[in-house]
């Protein structure tokens, strides 16, 4: 009967240990599709997800770009949200390593322009 009360006791512990904390089960998915049919659906889409790569950065040397975002699910590519004088977009299927290159550039509109714009798939404000 004592042995019975001690395994009790250590599985009742087992089971509020494991039962604490997030864990990989308990995350939502990050989805982003290749595609988003509007700004506003992809703007929802990607502001209400956990991601393993989320970084921001303004731009204050450019006189084309404002700023831009990268969300990505896998850290290999994501999306990429751009702010330019004229308008705000979002691009799809960036590999992260072009977002790396865009944040180091010593000209982010000459890099948007050439490697960005017309490259990938994107939806406009």
């Amino acid at each position: 009967m004592k042995s019975l009360n001690i395994f009790s006791i250590l599985f009742i512990g087992l089971i509020t240990i494991s039962g604490t904390g997030c864990n990989d089960s308990q995350k939502k998915a990050c989805i982003l599709p290749s595609s988003f049919d509007n700004y506003t659906q992809a703007e929802e889409l990607i502001l209400n997800q956990d991601y393993d790569v989320s970084e921001f950065m303004s731009t204050p040397e450019s006189s084309f770009v404002r700023d831009a975002s990268f969300y990505s699910c896998d850290g290999n590519t994501g999306a990429l949200q751009i702010g330019l004088n004229d308008n705000l977009y979002i691009y799809s299927g960036v590999p992260e390593f072009v977002w790396d290159n865009f944040k180091n550039a010593d000209s982010k509109g000459s890099f948007y322009s050439t490697k960005i714009r017309g490259h990938y798939m994107n939806v406009k404000l």
